[in-house]
């Protein structure tokens, strides 16, 4: 495969997952309640088709005082440890349809990784036109 082709598909995947996230972050903000949870478990991921190295299970009570326990999904934030106090953002009429409530989550993390998927389509176009020699460092052992 080449460069090019791979400098294209990394920019297409990053560009597709700022825009999910971006999406779902919109989607939540219609019809949604704001309230706060806490991390209940930090899980190792036994599963090898998952990309994710913990499954973080979150606990909170909706408005209409309904205990939801569930795996957040996705769960990438490592950041994260039992006991730790969060802001819950789900759907009233789907409270297990929920994320954490943060700036970061809705708008900056998208951008950033669309921003930098643009980069990648960017570079595999103009290595395409023969504008640009890129090659990727190697780093050698020490």
């Amino acid at each position: 495969m080449s460069k090019t082709v791979l400098y294209l598909i990394v920019g297409v995947m990053l560009v597709a997952h700022g825009l999910l996230r971006f999406f779902r972050a919109q989607s939540l903000k219609k019809n949604v309640e704001i309230v706060d949870g806490v991390v209940f478990r930090v899980d190792p991921n036994l599963n090898p088709l998952d990309s994710t190295e913990y499954d973080i299970i979150i606990r909170f009570v909706t408005k209409e005082e309904l205990w939801i326990t569930e795996k957040l999904v996705p769960s990438k934030n490592r950041s994260l440890g039992e006991g730790d106090k969060v802001k819950i953002v789900y759907k009233r009429h789907d409270p297990k349809d929920f994320d954490i409530y943060s700036k970061f989550n809705r708008t900056i993390g998208p951008i950033i990784s669309m921003g930098i998927g643009l980069a990648f389509i960017t570079l595999g176009i103009l290595v395409y036109l023969g504008l640009v020699e890129f090659e990727i460092p190697r780093i050698s052992p020490l």
